[in-house]
């Protein structure tokens, strides 16, 4: 895998956390992947990918990649885990990544 792919989970982490969110999820609509920023039961979106382009895949691949081994980020000079969660949204499989102090 190239720096491109293994930096996109630390990038959504980052903008979640920008907005005081613990966890981001990221589910199929419409063609896309639509990225939403969660704090306890309320969520904002952040982003949506096409879902065939190069940046969709490569976050689709690291999500299957880390849902049974947590990732370890530093953002600001503190060390968190992302912890990736397979869930079923209307059908479609969905990832919630929650947002951990390491």
């Amino acid at each position: 895998m190239n720096s491109e792919s293994t930096d996109i989970l630390a990038t959504l982490a980052s903008k979640a956390m920008e907005l005081g969110a613990d966890a981001f999820e990221v589910e199929y609509k419409d063609r896309h992947e639509e990225i939403c920023a969660i704090k306890g039961s309320m969520g904002i979106g952040i982003g949506a990918l096409p879902s065939d382009s190069k940046e969709a895949i490569a976050l689709r691949d690291e999500l299957w990649m880390h849902r049974r081994k947590m990732k370890k980020i530093d953002i600001g000079g503190v060390n968190y885990k992302l912890k990736v969660n397979v869930f079923e949204s209307f059908g479609e499989t969905a990832f919630k990544v929650e947002i951990r102090k390491a």
